[in-house]
Order: structure tokens, then C-alpha cells, then sequence
């Protein structure tokens, strides 16, 4: 069992600006319009805020991964040092050459887990301490979800504009969606009885493009979102796989029932386990990022087939 070194990254550009942030912040959330000095500054700190969100989910989830190894290794150093000190307190029960080989493989294999054990609970405690950090300085930058909107709402705006005199369009490709947070549990009487109604895998607005790639049988959505976005279980199902596969990357397919199957792919991270049962609204991972933004690639299948997400979904 190895010690892992994580969030080794100083925090120095989150706690030296967070003074300046929240006040950017507040100072924003308050006005309708701003100016590009503003809204870039404003943007930085939503950058930092979010990549601090992402940090802090990894934190816990290294010590939530660690703590049963750490357990079991705790167990084994006490079972071993029983083990070793009965050995040294008895008399030999075989030959004397026999009975000092195994008092010092026991001693050997005892000194092995303390040494174990004891690397482990330091790189938890840097974990931790690097955790409390993270959540000090996500606190002191303050960004509310008001705030992301208001910079989200004005950017759509300036881009209008721009678009307004260069005589183009947007493609037919693209769709803007606002997708509502799935009540866990929501859903028809069956996955087929939501078809045309489905909700969106991510809460809040997302760019939805419908694409065909190379290595997929069928076509499939990308949804643009936030960085830190949660990508949710549709409907309810059985995680038929969570993992890494070739050219989709970190993966989870929900098995919904009636041989429908949901792809949720291109996470950066995946909360679900094989052989677990998820309710609608899941959380199954966060959003992965490709050129500096977030997004999530879902398929719906039915067996092998893949099917046109623009039916299921209502676009």
C-alpha cells in the first residue's frame, strides 16, 4: 500500500485576492452592467472559486478513499504486535532455528505496517490541513450563484450584440438550455414513458450541441456548462459502469431498465459504483474541462443501438 502526495498547489492567488474578490463581488452583484476591468476581475475570481470547489470534492474524496485502508492497516499493526509480543513472552514450540526465522519475519512484517500506517496518517493529515485551507479561502471569496448569473447574463448579452452585426448565425447545432435540478426520485412509471421529457444531466444553463463522433455508433449531446458542474442520473438505474474507457474517458453507464442505457462520459471525476443503485438526480460525477471549459458527453442507448438524444430530451 503506497502513500499518495496530493494538493501539494499553494493557495497563494485565492487567499492574497480574496479581500479584493468578495468586495468585486458584492460590488457586482449589485449593479446591472460593469465594465471589462470589472467583469474580468469578477471572472477570476469565479475561476478560482470553482477550481478551489474541484480541489476541496478531491480532498474528500482521496480521505474518504484512504480511510478504510487506513483502518485496516491500524487493525493489522495491532494484530501483528499481539502476534509478536506472544513470540518473544513464549517459549519455542519447534526447533530453535524455526522459531527465531518466524519471530523476526514477524518482527520485519510488524515494523512494514507501522512504517505503512504511519505515512499513511501523515499524508491524511496534509490532506486535511490543505482541505481546511481550501474551504477557508472558497469561504472568503463569497461567489454566490446570483453573481455567476448576473456575469453569465451580461457576457450572453455582449455576445448578441457582437453576432447582431457580423451577418452570421448561430448553427442549428447549438441549443441553450436551462435545466432545472432533478428531484431525486422523479420520473415516469418507466424510462420510455419520459421520452420527449427528459431531463438534462446538469442544473442551470448549458450549450447543447448535438454530435456525431468518430468512435460512437450514434449521435450525442455536449452540454457547455460551469466549471464544478455535478452531472446527474436522468432517471433511476443500475451503474452498469464507472471507469475509464478509451476515447470517452471517465465514464458512467446507468442501466435504466427495459435495455435502455445512459453514457455519461468526459468526467473529470465519477461518484458512482458498479452495482449501485441510483435514484433520478443522482450525483454520478462533475463535469469534465476541454479548452478551459466545462462540459459532459451523453449518449442514450438501447442495447447496442444509439439513439437521437433530440427525441428524448425535447430539442
Amino acid at each position: 500500500m503506497k502513500a499518495r502526495r496530493v494538493f501539494s498547489r499553494p493557495l497563494r492567488s485565492a487567499s492574497q485576492g480574496a479581500a479584493f474578490s468578495l468586495a468585486m463581488v458584492l460590488a457586482f452583484s449589485g449593479t446591472v452592467d460593469a465594465g471589462p476591468r470589472e467583469r474580468s476581475d469578477l471572472a477570476e475570481a469565479v475561476r478560482t472559486y470553482d477550481e478551489l470547489v474541484k480541489r476541496e470534492h478531491s480532498i474528500e474524496k482521496y480521505l474518504e478513499s484512504t480511510s478504510e485502508d487506513f483502518e485496516q492497516l491500524r487493525l493489522r499493526v495491532t494484530l501483528r504486535g499481539r502476534a509478536y509480543y506472544r513470540l518473544t513472552r513464549g517459549l519455542p514450540t519447534t526447533d530453535l532455528f524455526a522459531y527465531a526465522s518466524l519471530v523476526e519475519r514477524t518482527k520485519r512484517a510488524l515494523l512494514a505496517d507501522l512504517k505503512k500506517a504511519e505515512a499513511l496518517e501523515a499524508e491524511r493529515k496534509r490532506a486535511e490541513g490543505r482541505l481546511r485551507e481550501v474551504r477557508e479561502a472558497r469561504k472568503a471569496l463569497a461567489v454566490t450563484e446570483e453573481t455567476r448569473k448576473a456575469l453569465q447574463a451580461q457576457t450572453e448579452r455582449e455576445r448578441a450584440f457582437d453576432l447582431a452585426f457580423s451577418g452570421g448565425t448561430v448553427s442549428k447545432s447549438h441549443t441553450a438550455i436551462y435545466g432545472a435540478l432533478t428531484p431525486h426520485g422523479f420520473g415516469g412509471e418507466t424510462f420510455s414513458s419520459l421520452k420527449g421529457e427528459l431531463p438534462f444531466p446538469v442544473p442551470g444553463r448549458a450549450e447543447v450541441e448535438v454530435v456525431r463522433r468518430s468512435y460512437a455508433e450514434g449521435p450525442g449531446l455536449i452540454l457547455r456548462t460551469a466549471i464544478g458542474t455535478p452531472a446527474r442520473s436522468v432517471y433511476q438505474g443500475r451503474v452498469a459502469f464507472a471507469d475509464h474507457y478509451p476515447e470517452y474517458g471517465n465514464t458512467v453507464i446507468i442501466d435504466h431498465g427495459e435495455n435502455y442505457f445512459t453514457v455519461t462520459a468526459g468526467l473529470s471525476s465519477i461518484d458512482a459504483r458498479v452495482g449501485e443503485e441510483v435514484v433520478a438526480g443522482a450525483r454520478l460525477g462533475i463535469a469534465g474541462i476541454v479548452d478551459g471549459r466545462a462540459e459532459i458527453y451523453i449518449e442514450i442507448r438501447r442495447g447496442r443501438d444509439t439513439l437521437s438524444p433530440n427525441e428524448w430530451f425535447g430539442i
